[in-house]
């Protein structure tokens, strides 16, 4: 096994004898037979477990027992106590899922903590029982490919051996490992997959494992390469502006599946497929359909898709210059002397004169009837009709903040400055805002 082992870690180029490697060990057979062949295999070797308060004094022995290990190997410990239930309530998850957020965050703590590779000890019968939850959850291409061979910091070089293997191989050796009681119970998914589906889709097909594997690794490649066209559709025809998402509806029809290309543009906005096919199925449809998410909203309009958060009624007040967020904005006001400075106004930015308003000033959203005095104009106009004039859909127009001194409008950041906001030779100095978007 550690030949085949060294030989499926050459293959995927997981790491080098160079790399500092985190083991994550439970004390269960996997992940101590893990510990055990990269450790005789001579690679640098860290080891991690995780209590996760769940079987009292079982999950006590599994920590005293791994950290024997540790000790008896001569090799560097880390481990953490999480009240898991307690999490799990307060956030609404599972324990399971509950379990794997906390897990995972402190592998990504140990992570940059010590600039090491983290590595779990997932099999091939893990493998196959997360595809079929996959499958079960309605998950797509990306549920299909299963558990990632490795995944930024993640490393799983076990994916080359079944559980029985596996078990096998530490009895063969008497490698001494921990049982989890909970394995045996049918309370899980998981676990029933495994004692009762997978067992007998096994006795009809008994290279199930291995071909589950070889499949899902060409499903990833496939999924790999649809990313890559994604993205390219995504930076050549979408727009990012600092309001919103914009996907053009003439694109997105010549696709043989237009509803699918909706989900893989929209799906991290938490729109679901039978959502992105109701979209797709009126996209020739009149302007003004409106589809929501939890926490964005997408919108019809002039041959575009435009998908924006959520508006949130919301009144910064400013007091002095630094920095402030409001909504999905970061704004900065500075103080500069104006010897050497370009007047040159940037959309994202705007230099104003320092006797042009006086602090505190107010961030807020669009109000019906607001008006100002645009740059370079000598009268008013309604923000109403500078935004028609920019054909800028009513749904945006919630998103954009105005900043205000009293009620005097001074900018629409990307969008107008006020007059009276002009730098004059009077000046010494000036405040420079900067308005950045975060998507």
């Amino acid at each position: 096994m550690q030949v085949e082992l060294e030989e499926f870690i050459e293959a995927y180029k997981l790491f080098d004898r160079n790399d500092e490697l985190i083991l994550a060990v439970s004390g269960g057979a996997d992940s101590v037979a893990m510990l055990h062949l990269l450790h005789d295999s001579g690679f640098r070797c860290s080891v991690a477990h995780c209590n996760f308060n769940l079987r009292g004094e079982e999950s006590k022995g599994d920590q005293d027992f791994v950290s024997h290990l540790a000790q008896k190997l001569d090799l560097p410990f880390f481990t953490i106590d999480f009240n898991a239930q307690l999490y799990a309530e307060k956030s609404g998850m599972s324990i399971q899922e509950a379990a794997r957020t906390l897990r995972y965050q402190w592998f990504g703590e140990l992570h940059r903590a010590r600039n090491a590779l983290v590595l779990t000890a997932h099999h091939l019968d893990d493998h196959l029982e997360t595809i079929l939850i996959n499958w079960s959850r309605g998950s797509g291409i990306r549920g299909s490919a299963g558990i990632p061979v490795q995944r930024l910091f993640l490393r799983r070089p076990m994916l080359g051996f079944t559980a029985a293997e596996i078990r096998n191989w530490c009895m063969e050796n008497r490698i001494d490992f921990r049982e989890d009681s909970s394995n045996t119970k049918d309370d899980y998914l998981r676990n029933h997959l495994r004692h009762h589906v997978i067992p007998a889709w096994k006795e009809k097909i008994p290279d199930l494992l291995s071909t589950s594997f070889r499949n899902s690794q060409l499903i990833r490649a496939q999924s790999e390469n649809s990313e890559f066209h994604l993205n390219a559709f995504r930076s050549t025809h979408c727009v990012q502006d600092p309001f919103a998402f914009k996907i053009p509806i003439p694109e997105v029809l010549s696709f043989p599946h237009p509803s699918v290309l909706l989900y893989d543009l929209l799906n991290n906005y938490g729109f679901s497929p039978e959502v992105c096919a109701q979209m797709a199925g009126h996209l020739t449809d009149p302007n003004g359909a409106r589809y929501i998410s939890a926490h964005y909203e997408a919108y019809r309009d002039r041959g575009w898709i435009l998908v924006y958060p959520h508006p949130i009624n919301h009144t910064l007040t400013v007091r002095a210059p630094g920095s402030y967020s409001w909504n999905q904005f970061d704004l900065t006001i500075e103080t500069i002397r104006m010897e050497g400075i370009s007047l040159q106004q940037e959309p994202n930015s705007m230099i104003a004169s320092s006797r042009s308003f006086q602090f505190p000033l107010h961030i807020r959203n669009w109000k019906e009837g607001d008006r100002m005095q645009p740059f370079g104009m000598a009268g008013h106009k309604l923000l109403s009709d500078i935004f028609t004039d920019l054909k800028i859909p009513v749904s945006v127009k919630r998103q954009i903040p105005i900043v205000c001194s009293d009620e005097q409008i001074i900018w629409i950041p990307t969008i107008k400055q006020a007059e009276c906001t002009r730098v004059n030779a009077e000046d010494e100095f000036s405040w420079k805002f900067s308005f950045r978007f975060r998507p």
